[in-house]
């Protein structure tokens, strides 16, 4: 099935370029910064993608309570997504939005197709939270190196619900064994 387009008129931003933003942070830097962004957004992104495919698709004994479980951590995901595209477009950038920009820009990975099993379930996401989490703390690391404290605070909130919710996955899976 091909994909129609929606055709481009009144574009005012090309993505990947940055508009000029008075903020102290030079164009070399808030282009790193938003590129380092933009992979977080397109991580947070499939994430929810990911989280909601589990929320629609778990069987078995525990249904109920992972099913509002899945529910919950995409709903956290999709505030912390919120955040970091209003970062984005703050600091003169383009937000990764559509499906086709997600997937070349996240460096979790797409979900196979079906239905998987619950102890799969969870091992794929605490291994995406892993990448997302090593990931997230170089970027603080370079914010700070390129004298952004409030990406790199941004950044911190946005791992402190990553690191619970690993914690979260990490504890449903005691009753699986």
């Amino acid at each position: 099935m091909a994909t129609k387009e929606v055709k481009d008129v009144g574009l005012i931003q090309e993505f990947g370029s940055l508009i000029h933003v008075p903020n102290g942070l030079s164009e070399k830097d808030r282009s790193e910064i938003v590129q380092r962004l933009n992979r977080n957004a397109a991580n947070l992104q499939l994430l929810y993608m990911r989280y909601k495919k589990d929320h629609w698709t778990i069987r078995g004994r525990h249904f109920h309570s992972l099913h509002l479980f899945f529910e919950e951590l995409a709903n956290e995901v999709l505030a912390q997504t919120d955040v970091i595209a209003e970062r984005v477009v703050g600091l003169g950038g383009v937000v990764v939005s559509m499906p086709d920009e997600i997937a070349e820009h996240a460096t979790i990975g797409q979900l196979p197709a079906g239905i998987h099993d619950t102890k799969t379930m969870l091992q794929r996401e605490l291994q995406a939270l892993e990448t997302m989490e090593v990931e997230i703390r170089e970027d603080m690391e370079r914010a700070d190196e390129l004298g952004d404290p409030t990406t790199n605070d941004l950044l911190n909130a946005v791992l402190d619900v990553l690191e619970k919710q690993t914690w979260m996955i990490n504890s449903q899976q005691a009753d699986l064994d």
